[in-house]
């Protein structure tokens, strides 16, 4: 009867805790991070366990948080950079439209043609240079109309 009460008290005491402890850090390992705390509150060495396994899997949800927020921060940086990226290749998109359009307006005026007049609208910020090249045509069109009516009388 006594070896029974030994077998029992060590299996309560030490074999069936150690083996509850042997499980959590297992299912730590495993990915189990939002398991309830093992502490029984023991003083003992056991308790010192059951309190150290609790510490690492409050780290393990930490670290776990904090990856989550870099990656969550990175991919916010990396849609803002996709967005910046996209609005510098459209403006650049929107000049090299402008400068093509002036360059062959410019081509046009260069081979005497005074009636050419740039049609198509320019982004906002640069549509006041087409505004101001269609205004200096004209200007000039009609200073070389004045000019060849004088010269005609």
């Amino acid at each position: 009867a006594a070896l029974g009460a030994l077998l029992f008290a060590t299996r309560s005491l030490v074999s069936r805790p150690l083996q509850l402890i042997t499980n959590r850090i297992t299912a730590i390992t495993s990915g189990q991070h939002d398991l309830p705390p093992l502490s029984s509150g023991r003083g003992d060495e056991v308790g010192i366990i059951e309190a150290a396994v609790d510490g690492f899997a409050k780290s393990e949800r930490q670290r776990i948080a904090a990856e989550a927020k870099a990656e969550a921060e990175r991919q916010q940086a990396q849609a803002e950079r996709a967005a910046r990226d996209a609005e510098r290749a459209e403006a650049t998109r929107q000049l090299d439209f402008a400068v093509s359009r002036l360059a062959a307006a410019l081509e046009r005026l260069s081979q005497g043609d005074l009636s050419h007049k740039i049609d198509s609208s320019f982004s906002a910020d640069l549509e006041k240079l087409r505004a101001d090249y269609n205004n200096a045509i004209a200007r000039l069109s009609k200073t070389v109309a004045a000019i060849t009516s004088n010269a005609e009388t």
